[in-house]
């Protein structure tokens, strides 16, 4: 099985920006406004929303961005909306965001601290033991860690809440990955900012066995430019 896959963070060139700070953010916050109803959402759930990622296709003249949701400064995991803009018009909107935020938030406080957080995923992961831990690098909530003996990189980790959609609760945890060093896995992993259980994972790794000669069901990753 060889790794022929992994999943990058944003566009080269393109850094986060607060919605309001983007060009087309007044454009896009009237739009959420005007559909708030249709979409369920509250003025608190609108309120502080970031760009992950923006680019322009030259081929048809169209501005594609994707804007994430955010709740006191904290990221929503995977609650990110994509919209389109061309002649200054929003003409599509995929929403993601979710309703109602602020009662389902169960805490702004995290119990554990990030290092404890990546401690805690080795150890459900079966990955061996963390070594020589060191903080690279931090700022607010996001941080970066050497590989620890653990990982053959350095290991991002960010505070987040995490939708459990069963309970309809945004939990508070800890987003991080670790790339093994066996190179089978690189692992992205939520785990709980109160327990310290993992509460979701899934591999960044795509695996394929060339010589079946079935590649249907491949789900690769790719960074999303047009010429």
């Amino acid at each position: 099985l060889i790794a022929i896959g992994m999943l990058f963070f944003g566009l080269v060139g393109f850094a986060q920006q607060n919605l309001s700070d983007s060009e087309y953010g007044a454009l896009i916050k009237g739009y959420l406004i005007k559909n708030q109803a249709n979409y369920k959402l509250t003025d608190n759930d609108i309120q502080d929303l970031y760009v992950s990622n923006e680019y322009f296709s030259k081929s048809t003249k169209i501005n594609h961005l994707y804007v994430n949701q955010r709740y006191q400064g904290i990221e929503i995991f995977n609650a990110v909306s994509n919209v389109a803009v061309k002649d200054h018009v929003v003409f599509y909107y995929a929403n993601s965001f979710i309703s109602e935020i602020a009662p389902k938030v169960n805490t702004i406080t995290p119990q554990i601290n990030a290092e404890r957080a990546i401690e805690s995923a080795v150890s459900q992961l079966d990955l061996g033991s963390v070594q020589g831990l060191e903080l690279i690098s931090g700022k607010g909530n996001n941080f970066i860690y050497n590989g620890a003996n653990v990982s053959q990189t350095n290991m991002a980790v960010k505070l987040v809440y995490f939708h459990a959609q069963e309970q309809d609760e945004l939990k508070l945890a800890w987003d991080l990955n670790i790339n093994t060093l066996s190179g089978k896995n690189w692992w992205s992993v939520r785990v709980d900012a109160v327990s310290g259980q993992i509460i979701d994972v899934n591999d960044w790794v795509v695996s394929c066995n060339f010589g079946d000669g079935d590649h249907s069901n491949h789900s690769s990753h790719s960074n999303l430019k047009e010429d």
